[in-house]
């Protein structure tokens, strides 16, 4: 009966430490899971944004031509108008807006690019006398 016992105990101590081992394996692959999660999710959100913009403005820019300025003689004598109509003024906004937020998209990556290199270039020099 003894020997049974310290058999049960010593499996049991031995199952803790590989379950422990196990959890502690886990809780380092979520923490990194979870980090990789969190930029996954910030990159689309951010990213997202222009994304959103770059389609509005590219299919306002072809809904306007199509129909604000159509390419006949009936669209050169309609767009004038037609500038004043809802939709018109709505497309123009679009492509003014859209232009807009993409040309300081640019700008912030630049910014963001310029201020990764200068830091990685002005790391201060250590001097060992």
């Amino acid at each position: 009966m003894k020997k049974k016992r310290e058999q049960t105990k010593d499996i049991n101590s031995g199952d803790q430490t590989q379950i422990m081992t196990s959890c502690e394996n886990s809780s380092i692959f979520y923490n990194i899971g979870r980090g990789i999660c969190n930029t996954c999710v910030w990159s689309i959100e951010i990213g997202g944004i222009y994304v959103a913009w770059i389609c509005i403005h590219y299919a306002a820019a072809h809904v306007y031509v199509e129909y604000c300025t159509h390419k006949s003689i009936y669209g050169f004598m309609a767009s004038p108008i037609l500038i004043a109509a809802p939709h018109c003024m709505a497309c123009r906004w679009a492509i003014n807006t859209g232009a807009t937020v993409i040309g300081t998209m640019w700008l912030i990556l630049g910014t963001w690019i310029s201020g990764k290199l200068l830091l990685r270039v002005a790391k201060p020099c250590t001097h060992v006398d």
